[in-house]
């Protein structure tokens, strides 16, 4: 007689875990998770959304190269056998000398020519893009 109500207990048992078994979503989620984990991930390529938040004058260039102000004017060149010399000179009256390579106030020197030089400057634009702007000064006559 006990055997019987063990044996019964047990086909009790495994009916209830097949109809559990059967209509179990917690599995299915398991398994959809599962798979999804072993998807490839989505990736994005940053390089190619537009930002939104830059507006059509910057985008077109409208305002680059309008923004670089050399603080010096340039006074006169002199030129030895070996190379050429600008003369700057700043707003307060202040002189400088300075050749090919100089660098003065985050501009290098990178030309200087009869009546010109060449300035650049680098700076980070405001999305954090480094922008390098060449500005050509010209040696002006006093009146």
């Amino acid at each position: 007689m006990k055997f019987l109500l063990v044996i019964i207990a047990i086909c009790g048992l495994l009916k209830c875990y097949y109809l559990h078994a059967k209509n179990i979503p917690f599995d299915e989620e398991l398994r959809n998770w599962q798979k999804e984990i072993k998807k490839r991930p989505f990736l994005i390529d940053v390089e190619k959304i537009p930002n939104p938040f830059l507006n059509k004058f910057y985008k077109s260039g409208f305002l680059e190269n309008k923004f670089l102000v050399f603080p010096f004017k340039l006074v006169g060149i002199i030129e030895n056998k070996k190379e050429k010399l600008a003369l700057l000179q700043d707003l307060d009256g202040k002189g400088y000398i300075v050749k090919v390579g100089s660098e003065i106030k985050g501009f290098v020197i990178i030309e200087i020519g009869a009546d010109y030089i060449l300035v650049k400057k680098e700076f980070l634009d405001i999305v954090g893009e480094k922008i390098t702007q060449i500005k050509k000064i010209r040696l002006r006559e006093e009146l």
